[in-house]
């Protein structure tokens, strides 16, 4: 939520409730009180006790007032700061550097920075937003040779007849199914991406910390324990020990998940859609069945984002949903292709499904919750915009991966890219 969306709420209302802000956003009560306390923080809202209520209101309109202008002031400084960087990387342009834009959000590490600077002209707009839009993406690549692309979006042949100058794309990621390949192949244009490895165990982590977040609603507890909610007995849990979990997919991070696993007292099964994968490999005699899987599982984790079992779960559409007769638990780093939103929450209120962990939710990348909504607050639900890999481990190999490719590219070698 935006501080003016706040500010607009206030100016109408005159004083909310944090429950009352969370039926006007959709938020849960944990999300309302931090959007509230930062507001307090900023001096642009104030609180007091309506008898038994704590109720917020805003600050004197002058403080509003100077709060927004500073605001401005720091947006338009930062502007001039990206303008001044895109006109130093085209002057500069020509003269025995390589020009390079780094075209939306990135970690980049200082010691990384410095290196690539030994051999690139630098258009730096790792400081700013994720996802852009094509004609943003194009403004800041099109004078570049060489691109690092974070993920920013779809790159389509229509974007890239817009960058003339383009040698070679760096990407960030392990997974390249967002670029056009043959559109890249077509105009002879060089591509690279960085191992899996980077993030395998993060994202291994991730899972395990989510389930048992499930299991022991622990997410609630704290959120209700914030609000008097003191007693234990309203928060019975599940153990893990003794369940059968089915992994969906064969990629390197089953291989780390089966392990940690292994130590936990589960029962692995492992589905695949691809029988050239040896079951040894993971320490099973043999894959599951989908009738097994859906028989015998307890918790089902969509694991990585390999295309091997996009048949069954690309989509959680009505067909696999309608296969679920058993309680479960659905933890997920997989980016569906499609989720039928209102299947879901059918199951859930059914009981079949018991808690629901997704790291990645379309919409939350598109900025619109209104589908997500109907699942985010629901009680054992947890939804996280794609943090599974996020670590300093990850991205100081990330950083690592991408120096290397691009030093390699830079000095006239040609191992480290896909083609």
């Amino acid at each position: 939520m935006e501080m003016v969306e706040l500010v607009t709420l206030l100016r109408k209302q005159k004083t909310v409730t944090v429950y009352q802000l969370m039926e006007s956003f959709g938020f849960k009560r944990t999300a309302a009180r931090h959007h509230l306390r930062k507001a307090i923080a900023e001096g642009i809202v104030k609180t007091s006790k309506k008898g038994r209520v704590r109720v917020y209101y805003l600050a004197e309109e002058a403080v509003v007032t100077a709060y927004f202008l500073r605001k401005i002031t720091q947006y338009k400084q930062g502007l001039n700061k990206i303008l001044e960087s895109s006109h130093h990387a085209r002057s500069h342009a020509g003269k025995g550097k390589k020009s390079l834009a780094i075209v939306n959000y990135f970690d980049l590490l200082p010691d990384a920075r410095r290196k690539l600077e030994e051999y690139y002209e630098i258009s730096d707009y790792s400081h700013t937003q994720l996802y852009v839009p094509d004609d943003e993406f194009v403004k800041r690549a099109k004078h570049s040779q060489v691109i690092i692309n974070n993920y920013a979006g779809k790159v389509t042949e229509t974007l890239l007849k817009q960058l003339p100058q383009l040698e070679y794309m760096h990407l960030t990621t392990h997974m390249y199914r967002y670029v056009d390949i043959v559109a890249m192949k077509e105009r002879n244009l060089h591509l690279s991406n960085i191992p899996y490895d980077y993030k395998s165990t993060a994202v291994t982590e991730y899972v395990l910390s989510q389930t048992f977040a499930l299991l022991r609603a622990t997410v609630e507890a704290a959120a209700q324990a914030s609000t008097g909610v003191t007693e234990f007995r309203y928060f019975k849990g599940e153990q893990l020990r003794g369940k059968k979990v089915i992994i969906f997919g064969t990629e390197l991070g089953t291989e780390d998940l089966v392990v940690l696993l292994r130590g936990l007292g589960v029962e692995i099964g492992i589905y695949t859609e691809d029988l050239s994968v040896d079951p040894t490999r993971f320490g099973v005699s043999r894959f599951a069945t989908e009738e097994e899987i859906f028989e015998t599982g307890d918790i089902y984790y969509f694991s990585w984002t390999g295309d091997e079992y996009k048949d069954l779960v690309g989509k959680l559409d009505h067909r696999f949903l309608s296969k679920l007769t058993r309680p479960v638990y659905l933890i997920s780093v997989y980016k569906h292709q499609y989720i039928d939103y209102q299947g879901v929450r059918e199951k859930m209120y059914q009981g079949l499904i018991k808690g629901l962990a997704f790291d990645y939710y379309p919409e939350l990348q598109e900025g619109s919750l209104t589908e997500a909504r109907k699942l985010m607050h629901l009680p054992n639900v947890l939804i996280t915009p794609d943090i599974g890999w996020y670590t300093s481990d990850s991205v100081r190999k990330m950083n690592e991966y991408t120096v290397q490719r691009l030093v390699s590219y830079a000095q006239g070698k040609s191992d480290l890219l896909l083609f």
